[in-house]
Formats: C-alpha cells, sequence, structure tokens
C-alpha cells in the first residue's frame, strides 16, 4: 500500500514537469496546432534560444550567489548566537531554545527592513537582496545576541 500511495506522488511531482519538457520540445507550429498533445518532432534547439534570448545564465548565476551567500550568512549567525544555549551558557537554556523555536514561525518584519535597506541606499541592489535573505533567520537570533549581551554586562 505504501508503495501504491508513494507511486502516486511521484506521479503528482512528474507529471507537470513532463508535460512542461513536452511543451518545451514542440515548435511553435507545432504548439499552436495541438499544445497538450505529445510531441512528435522534439525541437532542442528551443533550449539554445531561450538560453540565449532569455539570458538564463545571468539568472542562474544570480539565484546561485544570493542562495549560497544567504545561506551562509544566516547558518553562520544561527551556529554563533546557538552555541551559548547549546553549550548551556545562558540561563534557562530549554526556555531560551523553545523560545527560538517558536520565534522561526513569526513572519519577518519585511516592511521594517525594506525601509531600512531603502534608507541605507541598498534597495535593488544584489546587497540590500543578500542582506534581506540572510535575514529570514528570523528575530530569534536577535534577541539571543541581546540577552547574551545583556548576561554578560550583569555578570
Amino acid at each position: 500500500m505504501n508503495y501504491v500511495l508513494m507511486g502516486v506522488v511521484i506521479l503528482c511531482y512528474l507529471f507537470p514537469l513532463l508535460f512542461l519538457l513536452n511543451t518545451a520540445l514542440k515548435s511553435n507550429a507545432a504548439f499552436n496546432a495541438d499544445p497538450i498533445g505529445v510531441v512528435t518532432d522534439p525541437q532542442f534547439g528551443n533550449f539554445v534560444d531561450a538560453w540565449i534570448q532569455g539570458n538564463f545564465g545571468a539568472y542562474i548565476l544570480n539565484s546561485v550567489l544570493y542562495t549560497s551567500t544567504a545561506a551562509g550568512l544566516g547558518t553562520l549567525v544561527s551556529l554563533l548566537l546557538g552555541f551559548p544555549v547549546a553549550r548551556n551558557y545562558l540561563r534557562f537554556p530549554r526556555l531560551w531554545n523553545a523560545f527560538f523555536v517558536i520565534l522561526l514561525f513569526l513572519p519577518n518584519a519585511l516592511i521594517t527592513q525594506f525601509q531600512l535597506l531603502l534608507r541605507l541606499g541598498l534597495y535593488n541592489t544584489q546587497i540590500g537582496y543578500i542582506l534581506i535573505l540572510a535575514a529570514s533567520v528570523g528575530i530569534g537570533p536577535i534577541l539571543m545576541a541581546g540577552y547574551a549581551l545583556f548576561a554578560a554586562r550583569t555578570r
């Protein structure tokens, strides 16, 4: 039964991708004649044309740059701020851990971040977009950093 369910889920994911591939391999005339029919004469040159005319190389490079940089920054911040909690350097580590997990489900303050980027002159720039993505780790690490600084000053 599990294999049947898994097969249905795989088909649900594969069918749209195969339909997209079928449409992408058609010429304009073949698509206009029968948009949902199976391709009979595949046109692999469509991918070359789309790559050149659509500038997909730049889009893929931007995606790799944004994703790797933002994920790296977010992971680094979470690692540095999560270490004191994991090592029980802070008071009430279980409470802070639960609080951090709860904060991950809250939405980011996008309007505040947008205004900050706008005032810093980083709106519509690569570094601004990377900063917005890196800030998606939530407000939890920032609150934990404030608590850690406060706890360090009071000792």
